[in-house]
């Protein structure tokens, strides 16, 4: 298991096209991965579960990665997160 505190850095936060960009990036993987945010705990490969956040530029949350592809997982989705750059899915 891998875990990773991040700044959410994407302008306009983690609106409808973001939250759509990570569950694309999310689901390509077979780790099991959950987003931390406050005290809400959420399956970031579930469009529903992230906008539930409604997290702001400059918040801190955790990602939690654990299975085959566990460290690549964690280390594509903090970049998304802090630069809006994904391997296939830039803002």
């Amino acid at each position: 298991m891998v875990e990773e505190q991040v700044e959410l850095k994407v302008e306009g936060g983690l609106n409808a096209e973001v939250a759509t960009r990570f569950v694309q990036i999310a689901s390509r993987y077979t780790s099991r991965i959950t987003l931390y945010y406050e005290d809400k705990e959420v399956n970031p490969k579930s469009i529903m579960s992230l906008l539930t956040l409604a997290i702001a530029p400059g918040q801190r949350l955790t990602i939690r990665a654990r299975g085959e592809d566990e460290q690549k997982a964690l280390l594509e989705l903090s970049r998304f997160l802090q630069t809006g750059e994904g391997s296939a899915y830039p803002i």
